[in-house]
């Protein structure tokens, strides 16, 4: 049976983001019982306290981690996407200005549920509204200013289905809201939910945080109707929340899974589902870093100091229980992930490149077959002649004639 999560592409960005720049972190100890619970940023008073998936990433602190800027520092290449360039120039021209990222979708249970999540971008000092809108200009769709000074603009790779308001309301934040978010332009009633404890880490100061409520994530999860992998570790879809948090220790990050349960014995099977899925990841890992060893590939062979990382901090991974929680804990090295980060952004643009200049090519061979089948046989004896020019500087396509060119190329725009 599958299980499927419809997280749309910008708030599973967001944490990948989180997630890439961890190792550039380390551990803030964690906070005592009898410490006064910190008040929450208007950011964090947004967030229902049982919403389905949330996350908080501190900016600020990030940007100062040796991570961040050695992958700052290595990807100086334009993006295809014009607002990632125009938040770049920013941060590059007032690094300091970018405090925080706080997003969260409010309930996961249907597939159409994904269509509405809220994304708020904290700043220490007032933004240029005229640099964001320009980007979102550039960005595709129909985009509409509103009488309350939002802009609300319509992504045409969605076919109009997702609406995205941003906000400029608070001079310290930009909002975006999609689908049904706009309820939530305003503070949400206060009160303890699963994942309180997540808001009040990221109000603590916790560089990253992640929050689920199971209860409003897909039903599928907690069913009998599962592959025997996701038996294995299907406990933890019964806990009441799961919270994620990257803290300092030193130079390197410590990360932290929690489980929490309503009692006990919801605890001793979180931990046993924790240790059946670092004992599936180890498994995993290994044959992973085996394969990378033995591999011809250069490119590959990139990749293996980040498989043994990973297989390091799984393998150091401690899991405990703390009352009614289960905890999966370990610590990232820092150091270790810099050089095969630096190598996977590479790679990645490098593919990237490679895409668009292979559709590009595609567009042009298309419309010169189109105008070979519709033009004159005058035209149709240039074409071949160009045709042959072209073959023989081709490797793939040397010793054919005209007409096995033309098939072999028809063949290309066709894959």
């Amino acid at each position: 049976m599958r299980i499927a999560f419809p997280v749309r592409r910008s708030f599973a960005a967001a944490f990948l983001f989180s997630a890439i720049l961890a190792g550039g972190l380390g551990t803030m100890p964690r906070l005592a019982a009898a410490d006064p619970e910190p008040a929450l940023p208007p950011e964090l008073k947004a967030v229902p306290a049982d919403a389905a998936l949330f996350v908080h990433v501190d900016i600020a602190a990030l940007s100062a981690g040796k991570v961040w800027q050695s992958l700052m520092a290595a990807d100086k290449a334009p993006s295809e996407d014009p607002g990632v360039d125009v938040i770049r120039q920013v941060t590059k021209s007032d690094p300091d200005s970018f405090k925080s990222l706080t997003a969260f979708i409010p309930q996961l249970k249907r597939p159409a549920d994904g269509d509405t999540w809220v994304a708020l971008v904290s700043f220490s000092k007032p933004y240029e509204r005229e640099k964001i809108v320009a980007a979102l200009k550039k960005s595709g769709g129909e985009l509409v200013e509103q009488n309350d000074g939002s802009v609300v603009l319509t992504p045409a790779n969605f076919g109009g289905r997702i609406k995205i308001r941003v906000s400029f309301a608070d001079p310290a934040r930009v909002g975006i809201y999609t689908g049904a978010a706009d309820a939530f332009r305003k503070d949400q009633p206060a009160g303890d939910g699963p994942i309180t404890p997540a808001l009040r880490a990221a109000a603590a100061g916790k560089p990253i945080v992640i929050g689920a409520t199971l209860a409003n994530l897909p039903n599928e999860l907690r069913t009998e109707n599962v592959p025997p992998v996701v038996r294995m570790i299907q406990p933890l879809a019964f806990s009441d929340a799961l919270i994620g948090t990257v803290t300092r220790d030193g130079a390197d990050a410590k990360v932290e899974i929690r489980s929490r349960n309503s009692a006990p014995a919801k605890a001793t099977g979180a931990q046993k589902a924790f240790n059946a899925g670092l004992e599936l990841a180890k498994g995993a890992i290994t044959a992973s870093t085996q394969e990378l060893e033995n591999t011809k590939e250069e490119k590959l062979k990139r990749y293996l100091p980040l498989a043994k990382m990973v297989g390091e901090a799984v393998k150091s991974a401690k899991v405990s229980t703390d009352g009614n929680d289960a905890i999966a804990a370990t610590t990232v090295k820092a150091d270790d992930l810099i050089t095969p980060l630096i190598q996977m952004v590479a790679d990645l643009r490098a593919g990237a490149a490679r895409s668009q200049v292979t559709n590009n090519f595609k567009q042009i061979g298309l419309a010169m077959h189109i105008l070979y089948a519709s033009r004159s046989d005058t035209l149709s004896h240039v074409w071949n002649l160009w045709v042959i020019r072209v073959a023989s500087f081709s490797r793939c396509f040397v010793g054919r004639s005209a007409k096995q060119w033309s098939m072999a190329s028809w063949n290309f725009l066709k894959s």
